[in-house]
């Protein structure tokens, strides 16, 4: 396995071990926006996050689909993760309910902002990345990639 195929590896795994994410949208104003979202990371560093129709986000993103996410706030891992992409919404009913019943667990305290808004006008979106960088200043959590700068892992 080359330097390269480890990195991605180690990203993909703090990015699936992790739940939350900031995200910015930009408005109709060209105001920047930020909010938080629960997501869920594939095997192919395809990210997907459900909010509400008429929410920001959801308003941000009919007007410009590009977004900009940052993962990983916690001073006790120092490591984070900067992402730029594009978000679609998946209007698939069926792998929305899918996406839902495999990937959230309803014990997991990290779903409870979701799981505990009422209604039913939930969006599936699908961000497609095409930039990201990882800083990771946790020697002893991810030594194989600690590195006291950014290393871009996507292009």
């Amino acid at each position: 396995m080359t330097q390269d195929e480890k990195l991605k590896k180690q990203v993909l795994a703090f990015l699936q071990n992790h739940r939350t994410a900031a995200i910015a949208t930009v408005s109709k104003r060209n105001e920047p926006q930020v909010a938080a979202v629960n997501y869920i990371m594939d095997d192919e560093f395809n990210l997907f996050f459900i909010t509400r129709k008429g929410s920001r986000k959801f308003e941000n993103l009919e007007h410009s689909k590009r977004v900009g996410i940052l993962v990983g706030n916690d001073p006790k891992v120092p490591a984070v993760v900067q992402i730029q992409g594009n978000a679609e919404i998946l209007p698939d009913s069926h792998y929305m309910a899918n996406f839902i019943s495999k990937q959230i667990d309803v014990n997991d305290a990290q779903w409870w902002p979701i799981l505990k808004t009422r209604g039913l006008d939930f969006v599936l979106f699908k961000v497609t990345i095409d930039w990201l960088r990882w800083l990771n200043l946790d020697i002893t959590g991810y030594p194989q990639t600690y590195m006291k700068d950014f290393q871009q892992v996507i292009p």
